[in-house]
């Protein structure tokens, strides 16, 4: 009751709610034990942290299925470099680049700054990959780069000019 409670009000003053997933805990921290109240609370705006990893796959199904999901890549780099490459390169092939986020999520200045360095490694690989493949052109790539690191979240948070 409590945590629908919270979805209708972070819905009513149009605040993102973010929802710690997966970390390998086993037990009802993958994304898709949300996917009842994600349906049925489609105004309420669901940032959805570490892409549930180790089950990374299931955001795809959450993002391709529902406007309200906003994946996050927080952590993701540093749990796994492989999981994180091949999640961002599948995330911006299927879903608007609006959607995408990445958070820190550490407690000491040295998490966060390995965490930024191994998510410039991720942005920088994933992206260049799209340029040499054709699927980005230069500029799209430094866009999406720019949306993924502030762009995104300065607008789901309402910080946007």
């Amino acid at each position: 009751y409590l945590f629908w409670k919270i979805c209708e009000i972070a819905a009513e003053v149009s605040l993102p709610l973010q929802c710690h997933t997966g970390m390998g805990q086993i037990i009802n921290t993958d994304i898709l034990q949300l996917n009842n109240v994600i349906k049925n609370n489609p105004e309420t705006k669901f940032v959805l942290l570490h892409c549930g990893f180790p089950w990374v796959d299931d955001i795809l199904s959450m993002v391709d299925g529902y406007h309200n999901v906003y994946p996050d890549l927080t952590w993701v780099p540093i749990l796994s470099y492989t999981a994180s490459n091949r999640i961002l390169h599948q995330l911006i092939e299927m879903t608007q680049i609006d959607k995408l986020c990445w958070g820190c999520d550490t407690w000491t200045s040295e998490e966060s700054y390995g965490a930024v360095l191994a998510f410039r490694r991720v942005v920088s690989e994933v992206l260049s990959e799209m340029c040499q493949e054709g699927y980005l052109s230069c500029e799209e790539a430094c866009y999406t780069a720019g949306q993924i690191w502030r762009g995104n979240a300065l607008k789901l948070f309402g910080f946007e000019d």
